[in-house]
C-alpha cells in the first residue's frame, strides 16, 4: 500500500499574510513555494524567515501544508506545566506554576473594552513615574479611606462644603476657628457621590 502522508523538516524562506498564509520553505534540499500555513483556530503568527516548521504532503507536494512552526533563537524558558506567548522583540505573555501569569512589553501593552474592563483581586497596585486617568464623564471612588498625598500623609480630601463646615464651626458656641482655610487647602476635582 502506497504511504499517502510524509512529514518533513523545512526553513522558512518567506510568508505572506492574508485569509490564507502561503509560506515558502526549503527541506529535503528542496524550495517548496506558496504552500498553506495551516494554524489552529484562534491563534495566528507570522514566523520570521529562518524559523523552523513541519511540512505535510498530503498525498503529494501538490497538497503540502506546513502543519506547525517554531523559532529557538526566541524561544522562553518555560518550567514543567508552564505555557507561553512571544515575539523575537522580547514581547511575551507567560503563564507560570503557581497560578501566576506574567505580561511583559518592551513598549506599551493597550486594552480595549466596547463596554468595560473589571479588575476583581483581594490588593492591586500600579507602580510608575506617573499616572494618567483621563474620564469624559465622571470618574469615581468608592472607598472608606482615600489617602493622598507624599507616603499618604493627605487623609482626606478638603472640598467646598468641608471648608464651609469647617470655616464656620465654633466649640460650645464660641467664635469660628481664627485660622480659616482657604483655596490652597482645597479641590475643586472631587464631587461627592
Amino acid at each position: 500500500m502506497r504511504r499517502l502522508y510524509t512529514a518533513i523538516r523545512v526553513l522558512v524562506k518567506a510568508v505572506r499574510t492574508g485569509k490564507i498564509q502561503l509560506i515558502d520553505v526549503k527541506g529535503r534540499g528542496e524550495d517548496f513555494t506558496s504552500k498553506e500555513l495551516f494554524q489552529d483556530y484562534g491563534f495566528a503568527s507570522r514566523p520570521l524567515d529562518g524559523a523552523e516548521g513541519i511540512m505535510l504532503f498530503i498525498g503529494g507536494v501538490d497538497n503540502a501544508v506546513v502543519i506547525a512552526t517554531e523559532d529557538r533563537r526566541y524561544r522562553l524558558t518555560l518550567e514543567k506545566g508552564e505555557v507561553g506567548l512571544y515575539t523575537d522583540e522580547g514581547d511575551c505573555v507567560h503563564l507560570k506554576r503557581n497560578k501566576e501569569i506574567s505580561i511583559k512589553s518592551g513598549g506599551q501593552v493597550n486594552i480595549e473594552a466596547a463596554v468595560s474592563v473589571s479588575i476583581n483581586a483581594p490588593a492591586a497596585s500600579v507602580t510608575a513615574p506617573s499616572v494618567t486617568v483621563t474620564a469624559a464623564t465622571s470618574a469615581t471612588i468608592v472607598s472608606p479611606t482615600v489617602n493622598l498625598g507624599a507616603a499618604a500623609g493627605l487623609k482626606a480630601i478638603p472640598t467646598e462644603d468641608f471648608m464651609t463646615l469647617y470655616n464656620t464651626h465654633t466649640h460650645s458656641g464660641g467664635s469660628a476657628p481664627d485660622q480659616q482655610a482657604g483655596a490652597t487647602h482645597k479641590t475643586t476635582k472631587v464631587k461627592a457621590v
